[in-house]
């Protein structure tokens, strides 16, 4: 499904690059983030998976959902939001329903 397809109904607050993506799996595990993986980074009590949003890019996801914006290199889309485990149910509901 395209990123801008999945986007739709959500509320963003920012998106840095482009939706015009495919996403074929959503994740919040950074270890199974790949090529078409969709990264829902968020912040738990004792890990911020934010600072693994370089690991994912560099194993090839395109996108990843952050709750703030992040210093990244590569080629990948931020979509910054309020609250990135609420938005990775959405999705998730959106993507394989």
């Amino acid at each position: 499904m395209n990123a801008s397809a999945l986007f739709k109904k959500i509320r963003v607050k920012n998106v840095i690059g482009t939706l015009d993506i495919q996403v074929d799996d959503i994740t919040t595990d950074s270890r199974t983030a790949k090529e078409g993986s969709l990264f829902v980074a968020s912040k738990g009590y004792t890990v911020d998976s934010h600072k693994f949003c370089q690991n994912v890019v560099d194993q090839g996801c395109g996108i990843v959902v952050v709750n703030r914006e992040l210093e990244l290199k590569g080629n990948v889309t931020q979509v910054v939001v309020p609250d990135t485990l609420r938005v990775a149910s959405l999705l998730a509901h959106e993507l394989y329903e």
